[in-house]
């Protein structure tokens, strides 16, 4: 009998003792039910220290979410606390709210009215800020507001945004502090907003409209009435009406709403794009599904779009005009908006905007060409037969092309790995790719090594370097030192994920040198080492 089956011999007769005599551990060896028992697909829990940059052994397995995030790091481009909050809420949104079970009470949040991000839900704080501020004008509460539209086929959207609800207070405000909560312009401002406000989830055939503005009124106060007439055309999806209107008001030099008209107008041309979509016809069979949207509106919507961003540099809306055209672009261009979100990724983003890159990105990498599902269960990877036919198009493309090349468990990726960190030994992302991929007989696994153990302790993917330098130095049969390495790590103060550990752990039973060192390792975590082996894997 070898070593290493007589160290599994070991394990097998601990984990008979330990099933026998230890009720909590047969939960922990034997229980599937709970979606975080496998972490093949996504880091350790909390998912909030990944996001820190304590990403413990990265996976290529992992969702490419995760991987996005370890490129981050490796490359020494730390996400910000707002990215780490973005990704973290990201996560969780796509795991169906259930990483709320393992958050980590000791992860930093934004502070307290500082800058929130956009992602949040729709929620009723902004309901009651709009509440808050009418409340001076009008003690009788507000009629209530439902932000989501129904767009049929079981369909919902978010028609009134927090944004609207929060200029609408801010602006009563205003006009408030000028005029004063008395004036009757004021009483009527809020009477044509709750107008507006009534079309936001609105089923009715016909919209319901502010009264047209006396000419009594002082002239911001009419201004603000043209632009409220204009919005409840919008809520109430005709388009036709509120593009005219909102065009309108683009000419008027003198109103306070000249500058966003354009942006609302754009606005309309997207959701023309996605909701006046053309059910399929019948030839196409019961089962056929009515499309996302209809590319011929997307590309016009599109087209306005990046004319008004190149003219509107430097305004205040450039960035909500830039974030609509990320919008039509994922639709109508797909290859080049992810082109473009990858170089957004690679780099520190403004506050608010990372979570909306990162979703767009991942999906769109899951609609690449080369993309496949092996199982609904398992996140998209990719294909081996049009790797390398697609290794061209990758190479305009760092984060892209090692993210699909890390994934990639294959020759052609393996010799494309070791061409790239050849040729950028300083990429700390693309020699991980490389000791992922190499084995003990592998011709360049001493070079790649060499390189690994220059890695520091400080680095966040030293953890991934470390697990792989052990599994290297195991097939050559230098337990000696993967002994007194993993020793060493494990009697550090560091802050090891469990996983992570536990991989280790088990990499550290292969180079047991008898029963006894065996079974003193099986006790540092006897229910991580029950279950498998997956060094071995």
């Amino acid at each position: 009998m070898n070593r290493t089956a007589s160290v599994r011999l070991a394990l097998a007769f601990s984990c008979l003792v330990l099933l026998l005599f230890a009720a909590r551990i047969i939960k922990s060896c034997a229980d599937p039910g709970d979606p975080f028992d496998n972490f093949s697909f996504h880091p350790d829990v909390p998912l909030e220290k990944y996001a820190a940059g304590r990403l413990g052994l990265v996976q290529p397995t992992f969702a490419r979410s995760y991987l996005v995030v370890a490129y981050r790091y490796a490359s020494g481009v730390p996400l910000t606390q707002d990215e780490q909050f973005a990704a973290s809420e990201l996560w969780n949104e796509r795991l169906g709210g259930y990483s709320n079970n393992f958050r980590s009470q000791s992860v930093e949040q934004p502070e307290a009215g500082a800058q929130q991000n956009p992602y949040q839900h729709e929620s009723s704080d902004a309901t009651k800020v709009w509440s808050d501020a009418r409340a001076q004008v009008i003690p009788v509460p507000p009629p209530q507001i439902d932000q989501m539209k129904f767009a049929g086929d079981y369909v919902n959207y978010l028609n009134c945004s927090n944004d609207a609800l929060a200029n609408a207070a801010t602006t009563l405000q205003d006009r408030v502090k000028k005029f004063g909560k008395d004036h009757p312009g004021v009483k009527a401002w809020v009477a044509a907003q709750d107008a507006v406000f009534s079309n936001c989830g609105l089923k009715s055939i016909e919209p319901v409209l502010p009264q047209p503005p006396d000419a009594s009124l002082p002239e911001i106060l009419r201004f603000d009435r043209e632009y409220q007439i204009a919005a409840a055309y919008m809520y109430s999806n005709r388009f036709n009406e509120a593009e005219q209107r909102f065009q309108q008001i683009a000419g008027e030099k003198n109103s306070p709403w000249r500058e966003i008209a354009p942006y609302l107008v754009a606005r309309i041309g997207v959701r023309r794009a996605t909701l006046e979509v053309q059910n399929p016809p019948p030839s196409a069979g019961p089962y056929a599904s009515r499309p996302a949207f209809d590319p011929a509106k997307m590309e016009k919507a599109a087209s306005y779009l990046r004319d008004l961003v190149t003219k509107s540099k430097g305004s205040r809306y450039e960035a909500q005009l830039q974030a609509l055209l990320n919008r039509a672009e994922f639709r109508v261009r797909p290859t080049e908006q992810q082109f473009h979100l990858s170089n957004l990724l690679r780099k520190q983003s403004p506050d608010g905007r990372f979570y909306q890159w990162l979703w767009d990105y991942t999906m769109l990498l899951d609609q690449r060409p080369d993309a496949v599902r092996i199982n609904y269960y398992e996140p998209i990877h990719s294909d081996p037969a049009k790797f390398t036919e697609a290794t061209a198009d990758r190479s305009k493309d760092d984060l892209t092309d090692w993210i699909l090349t890390f994934q990639l468990d294959d020759g052609a990726a393996t010799k494309h790995a070791l061409e790239v960190w050849r040729a950028h030994r300083d990429s700390l992302p693309w020699l991980i790719a490389v000791l992922s991929k190499a084995d003990a007989n592998s011709p360049f696994a001493a070079e790649a090594l060499a390189a690994a153990d220059r890695i520091p302790a400080t680095s966040p993917a030293y953890v991934t370097a470390f697990y792989h330098r052990m599994r290297l130095r195991n097939g050559t049969r230098n337990y000696k030192e993967v002994h007194q390495a993993i020793d060493a790590l494990l009697a550090a103060p560091a802050d090891l994920p469990d996983y992570a550990k536990g991989e280790i752990l088990d990499l550290r039973l292969d180079a047991a040198g008898d029963l006894n060192d065996a079974m003193q390792v099986m006790a540092q975590n006897p229910a991580e080492l029950c279950g498998h082996s997956r060094a071995t894997q």
